[in-house]
């Protein structure tokens, strides 16, 4: 099927609760041939599903999402592109005695996440922006993503825990995150700025100054004798002069990256305040506090609803509350882009977590034996066990493609000549797959083992092998085995 055109195509009017595939079968039932994919193709040069979910998200303004976690059309939406149908291409006075080829030259939808890496909590004061020397790995991290991605754009996001008000954290996060934007541009005026609104004193400025080589806790003239190294007027006061020249020395002197404010996106950072918990709690919680970069492609930046001192963007992007990638997660917006991110405990190898599970037959497979995977969504994937899924290990793997919390599974054998056996059913994906960081951390379960559960392309992992060869512990998923 070939279509005319982009200027002759119609523009869609938004219905709530619409999928690509509604407007796609009111068309058919209209007598026009049209199906999801080349409706997606024609707006966006793609029909992978992954990209159609975020393209949705950037280029509709969708946020509402149905049972399976895929975006789906509301009447208040906020579209940054409309959405074209396309119309059937028709010329008159062609032969029809003939056949003619129409070249269409389609520039091809790039991918849009690349990398991540983040600043844990512990590098902040609490409840302020002043960045702990610890930060040096972090930064290291960067320097490496960059430097694997040079034309991407960067994007820096700040968190809070939840103790104090939204409001409140709302303008903290975005204190971090403009904090940690200047800190890698060595923007003295901007510390300069945080240091006034936040009061910063003596602990932030011993931190720098030790840093520098000049501990107070050894050395009582430490001020003074910084100053004459640098120049300075020698007085002993951290005064504004002392005082931009430190924070220089202190930025410059932590990393080596050489980002320019064109590298970001706009806006270059932006703060989620509370409402995206690494963990669900009320409590004052260091690792809820961080600053995550994520690196995404230049010609396919994310389409951010956020506003910097504005509560109500993040509202709306909490309505409805589910269903999340990450149950903790209110921002439908951050949940999404983060679904990739290993940083944010999202995924980067396409949205699928492998399942490894004991077969429960003891010679060989039963004849054209499958497992079915299925979804309290709806959806459901089948595995021809002699196809390939059995890895010689002893376990047969299995792929959950976009995995959400709060979804039940069940897993069934089929095979010929035998009633289909349900190996188990009503599980939750937290219940049987786990990203620990410790052995120590792998749960317990009555009657249940546990083993490792790889990605797709990787070699299973063993007992004995070493833990940071091919992969670093908390980058293994672990899972009980059922048997």
């Amino acid at each position: 099927m070939s279509f005319d055109n982009r200027d002759k195509a119609r523009r869609y009017k938004p219905q709530d609760g619409d999928t690509l595939e509604d407007i796609a079968a009111r068309e058919r039932a209209g007598g026009r041939e049209l199906t999801l994919q080349q409706l997606a193709r024609f707006n966006w040069g793609t029909d992978d599903p992954d990209q159609i979910n975020e393209l949705m998200r950037d280029e509709l303004g969708c946020r509402k999402r149905d049972d399976a976690g895929n975006f789906v059309i509301a009447d208040d939406d906020r579209p940054r592109n409309p959405l074209l149908i396309p119309e059937p291409f028709a010329r008159q006075g062609l032969p029809v005695d003939r056949e003619h080829t129409l070249r269409v030259r389609r520039k091809a939808c790039p991918p849009q996440f690349l990398e991540c890496c983040s600043i844990p909590g512990i590098t902040f004061e609490f409840d302020k922006s002043f960045i702990r020397p610890s930060v040096v790995g972090a930064l290291k991290e960067l320097e490496e993503a960059v430097g694997r991605h040079p034309d991407a754009r960067v994007m820096i996001f700040g968190h809070t825990d939840k103790v104090g008000s939204d409001a409140y954290n709302k303008s903290l996060s975005e204190r971090r995150a403009k904090s940690v934007f200047a800190f890698i541009t060595n923007d003295v005026e901007a510390w300069e700025q945080l240091c006034s609104q936040e009061g910063w004193g003596t602990n932030e400025t011993d931190q720098m100054l030790a840093d520098q080589g000049f501990d107070r806790g050894t050395r009582p003239d430490a001020v003074r004798e910084y100053q004459t190294s640098r120049g300075l007027t020698v007085d002993g006061s951290v005064g504004p002069q002392t005082r931009a020249q430190l924070f220089s020395d202190y930025m410059s002197g932590k990393h080596d990256l050489a980002l320019t404010p064109d590298q970001f996106m706009e806006p270059r950072h932006m703060g989620c305040g509370e409402f995206n918990p690494q963990v669900a709690t009320d409590a004052a919680e260091e690792r809820n506090r961080r600053v995550t970069f994520f690196l995404f492609h230049r010609e396919r930046l994310p389409n951010l609803p956020c506003a910097a001192g504005d509560l109500a963007p993040c509202q709306r992007q909490m309505t409805p509350a589910a269903p999340r990638f990450k149950s903790s997660f209110r921002c439908s917006f951050f949940d999404s882009i983060a679904a990739k991110c290993p940083c944010e405990g999202g995924d980067t190898r396409q949205g699928r977590v492998w399942i490894g599970l004991q077969p429960l037959f003891e010679d060989e497979l039963p004849e054209e034996a499958t497992i079915r995977i299925e979804a309290s969504t709806g959806d459901a994937i089948e595995e021809l066990i002699e196809r390939g899924t059995d890895h010689g290990d002893g376990l047969l793997y299995f792929a959950l493609p976009n995995p959400l919390d709060g979804v039940e599974y069940r897993v069934t054998l089929r095979s010929r000549g035998q009633e289909p056996r349900v190996l188990f059913e009503g599980c939750q994906l937290s219940e049987f797959v786990r990203c620990l960081n410790s052995p120590s951390e792998v749960p317990t379960y009555p009657d249940v083992t546990h083993d490792a559960v790889q990605h797709d392309d990787e070699e299973p992992y063993e007992d004995g092998d070493s833990t940071s060869d091919p992969y670093e512990l908390d980058e293994l998923e672990f899972g009980p085995i059922y048997g």
